[in-house]
């Protein structure tokens, strides 16, 4: 409550020199005198309607900033996935070294349950990363929250896999399955 008065003190010592019924005595033949005039109503403002003019031009201000990241990621959602994949890489190759002369295959673990019977994934989650690299033959399950390393193990694609193996039932490799070292 005192600085509420404080604050009205503050505001009653600040009045122009000039009384405001004196400057409506003169009627506006000097410009000064309206000028002081203005300056007297704008001092009689109250602190909170200028708080709260600010709070609304603010909120205005990032309501427009907010609707124009909004329309950028709208109009083009590569630019968004784009910015994950090269975050989930910065923070795998912090971890690991990578293969550089490759881009990976890079998805998002979405159904865990549908990758039950894989012992590669026996650890992962909904949300870890599974990176392939086909030509180093490497696929990496990479947790982002955590910043860690779940799995790593030999991928092997179905072109580098002989017909015959794949038709036997003793064989440990089927089309595209990832082998755990």
């Amino acid at each position: 409550m005192t600085q509420k008065k404080e604050t009205e003190d503050i505001f009653e010592e600040a009045e122009p020199v000039l009384a405001a019924e004196t400057v409506l005595k003169t009627r506006g033949k000097s410009s000064i005198r309206r000028f002081l005039f203005f300056i007297s109503s704008v001092r009689r403002l109250k602190l909170r309607t200028i708080i709260i003019a600010t709070f609304l031009i603010v909120g205005w201000l990032g309501a427009i900033y907010f609707y124009n990241q909004y329309s950028t990621i709208a109009s083009n959602p590569q630019v968004m996935a784009q910015k994950q994949t090269n975050k989930v890489m910065v923070d795998l190759s912090s971890i690991m070294e990578l293969p550089e002369n490759e881009l990976p295959s890079i998805s998002t673990i979405t159904d865990i349950s549908a990758l039950a019977g894989n012992p590669f994934f026996v650890r992962a989650q909904n949300g870890d990363v599974l990176i392939i690299y086909t030509q180093g033959q490497q696929a990496i399950i990479f947790r982002p929250s955590m910043k860690k390393i779940i799995n790593v193990g030999a991928y092997v694609s179905e072109a580098l896999v002989p017909s015959e193996n794949l038709n036997q039932s003793s064989s440990t490799t089927t089309k595209n399955e990832v082998i755990t070292e």
